[in-house]
């Protein structure tokens, strides 16, 4: 274990001793005489929860800097309030960097993302490559994320921690599910698909984005409109006819 991993190890194990509370605040549910918990109640707490947990997969994301062990550390915040297929990536993801230096993990990180196309952090090259609809993409995604500061200003609007800060912003719910079931899963699918061939942490990072994104695509009804946008019903006929847009 580097000096840099052994330093990180012991500074989480003491946040962890001093965190009693869960990552996300949560509330006292109201309840009726009988004891019922109140449905509108749970799901606005379930959303600030979906919210956080986009926000700190997108910092993990991100390319690792001097905050790394932290960032790292709250993987076990994230696991110990999630299902077990997303807690079992959540822990292998950090039992799989909580040992490597900065400068190992940036190397790790530089190599997965930024010099394999294949696994490129940017969701549209998954859907389009380099066709031009992958253009029209990017200029919708443009003008959606223009009211919102997602740290967007030096990255291309499809780049996958820029739209999970989007999704804790997002109410739209169309736009959401859009987003989401057509363009997002799909892209993460691909890249899972590659991953899977090593031992590369990075794997269940995305395994637990893909999980947590197909967890909140089932709970929307079946009956609901997504966005009816030209560059989005193509990206959801590339995911049910499983083909490539280029």
């Amino acid at each position: 274990m580097s000096a840099e991993g052994a330093e990180c190890v012991s500074q989480g194990a003491s946040e962890r001793a001093k965190r009693a509370s869960p990552l996300v605040d949560v509330p006292q549910m109201n309840q009726s005489p009988e004891g019922a918990t109140e449905k509108p109640m749970t799901e606005a707490i379930e959303r600030i929860a979906m919210k956080s947990i986009y926000g700190s997969l997108a910092d993990l994301l991100d390319y690792p800097g001097a905050n790394w062990c932290s960032l790292v550390e709250s993987c076990g915040d994230l696991a110990a309030h999630e299902k077990p297929e997303s807690s079992d990536a959540f822990t292998n993801f950090r039992k799989g960097v909580v040992t490597l230096s900065l400068s190992e993990l940036q190397e790790v990180y530089t190599r997965t993302f930024d010099l394999s196309p294949v696994c490129a952090l940017d969701i549209g090259y998954h859907l389009f490559g380099e066709n031009y609809k992958r253009g029209v993409f990017l200029a919708n995604l443009r003008e959606t994320e223009a009211p919102f500061d997602l740290g967007q200003e030096h990255q291309l609007p499809d780049y996958l921690p820029v739209l999970l800060r989007l999704l804790t912003k997002l109410d739209d719910e169309e736009l959401r599910s859009a987003l989401i079931v057509d363009c997002m899963i799909p892209a993460l699918e691909k890249m899972l698909k590659t991953l899977s061939e090593g031992e590369n942490p990075y794997r269940h990072l995305i395994a637990a984005v893909n999980t947590k994104l197909k967890s909140e695509a089932g709970a929307y009804p079946a009956t609901i409109q997504r966005a009816h946008l030209p560059i989005l019903q193509a990206a959801a006929f590339s995911a049910e006819t499983n083909t490539d847009l280029f």
